[in-house]
């Protein structure tokens, strides 16, 4: 989450790293950690959101055979409602996702995309949806509606994104050659510290000064009417 540029995380993740995270940082997030919670989420909002369409480990006490995650994941309901709304709205860069077929982020992806446009130069969505894929091979498991579409760019190894790029103005990302025997992998921190180069978003206080930054949280926490 890049803060005033990307604020809505969505994610089939069950652990609650990112909001932890964000706790860090000194932000916080509106959550939808279960489908009655789905109507947290609007696309519309300025708010940090995050949105586990599969619920958090909380709720799988009770949930842990292969048909009842299964379930859990089912392309209906709240959260396939909420993810057309948000996919009505935005158009995501998806980073870190396998793309499990039959999930319901790829069916709503499916949905979104629909059929390619045939006229030059049009496109079925307003932008490029970048994938960034972990591994070539990754690619392998995708679906030919999903790889074969106009409007989804895939970037993968053997090639890294290299962060001193200034040649375009938009997301595309400069490629270098990596090399090497073992499968190249590209890795999420490589492609945020891209985006934020590229977007010229300055480090946070976290990252730039850690001692001033929780000592400026502690304070906020202690005396508030200082820092207000």
């Amino acid at each position: 989450l890049l803060e005033g540029v990307f604020q809505l995380l969505v994610t089939p993740n069950f652990d609650d790293f990112v909001e932890r995270a964000l706790t860090l940082f000194g932000r916080s997030c509106v959550v939808c950690d279960h489908p009655a919670t789905a109507g947290r989420i609007d696309p519309g909002r300025d708010d940090v959101q995050v949105m586990h369409v599969h619920g958090t480990y909380w709720f799988y006490d009770g949930c842990n055979l292969k048909d009842e995650v299964r379930a859990r994941a089912a392309p209906s309901g709240a959260m396939r409602e909420t993810l057309d709304d948000i996919l009505s709205h935005h158009v995501p860069i998806v980073l870190g996702y396998a793309g499990w077929q039959g999930d319901v982020i790829m069916e709503a992806l499916r949905r979104r995309l629909g059929e390619p446009t045939r006229r030059p130069g049009q496109r079925r969505l307003g932008d490029i949806i970048y994938w960034f894929l972990h591994r070539t091979s990754s690619a392998t498991a995708l679906p030919s509606w999903l790889t074969g579409h106009p409007d989804v760019v895939f970037v993968a190894p053997p090639y890294q994104i290299s962060a001193d790029s200034r040649a375009a103005d938009d997301l595309s990302p400069s490629l270098t050659s990596a090399g090497g025997r073992r499968e190249p992998e590209l890795t999420a921190v490589e492609v945020l510290e891209a985006l934020m180069t590229r977007l010229r978003i300055p480090a946070p206080p976290l990252t730039r000064d850690p001692l001033a930054h929780f000592k400026d949280q502690l304070q906020a926490q202690l005396l508030p009417e200082a820092t207000s």
